[in-house]
């Protein structure tokens, strides 16, 4: 390669990340925007934060708006919601979210949402005690379903159980199970122990295509969450 050659290269590298940065730092206005709209509409006593009321409020009109769905927030769903939007600014987490967490749970809420049915419909196939929670031993029979046939070392499987189990109740809901399902994936990539999960719930693309052919009765709905 001749020197120009060597030069038009580099200069193509420089422009390109140049773009990206550019389209990083629009997104990142966009996110900010986007939050302080939020803030503006649900901070109802101006206090700089949300707290779980007016995150209850946000979140129905969130699924409403963006979904079309009338989801209401439980109460355990809004708990895992801060569990893991909310960051620890060196003093600890402070139990409610600030414009910089906001739309952290807004995401990680729409992705619930659209996997809700799927997470239903593993819990009714595994919940041996009918107690609509999985303890440890039914998510091992999960992670054997999803994982075709794989079964999960021991430490791994406290790992996930772990990373998903943000209440430390011992038991799961429909949201821990879905972040146990990402926790077993990135065990399966080898990824396990290295960070802690961030935020999100999220399903693996094998899980919605393997899940899929086991749903018959929810089609219809599922092609929608699964795309």
């Amino acid at each position: 390669q001749t020197r120009r050659g060597a030069g038009q290269d580099i200069g193509k590298r420089i422009t390109m990340l140049t773009a990206f940065e550019e389209d990083l730092a629009e997104k990142e206005r966009t996110r900010k925007e986007l939050a302080d709209k939020l803030m503006k509409g649900y901070d109802r006593d101006q206090s700089g934060f949300l707290d779980k009321q007016e995150m209850v409020r946000m979140l129905k009109d969130y699924a409403q708006e963006i979904y079309y769905q009338k989801e209401l927030p439980s109460e355990d769903d809004v708990k895992f919601l801060i569990s893991v939007a909310d960051r620890d600014d060196g003093n600890g987490k402070d139990g409610v979210l600030d414009r910089t967490e906001v739309l952290d749970a807004c995401y990680a809420w729409g992705d619930f949402i659209q996997k809700k049915s799927i997470m239903a419909q593993l819990v009714k196939n595994h919940d041996q005690d009918a107690d609509e929670l999985i303890d440890k031993v039914e998510l091992a029979s999960i992670l054997f379903e999803i994982g075709d046939g794989m079964i999960v070392p021991e430490d791994a499987l406290d790992w996930i159980f772990e990373e998903a189990d943000l209440d430390k109740s011992g038991v799961l809901n429909l949201m821990e199970l879905a972040r146990a399902t990402c926790a077993f994936e990135l065990w399966k990539r080898g990824r396990a122990r290295k960070s802690k999960l961030v935020v999100g719930v999220k399903v693996p693309e094998n899980l919605r295509a393997r899940t899929s052919k086991r749903l018959k009765n929810a089609a219809g709905s599922m092609m929608c969450a699964m795309m």
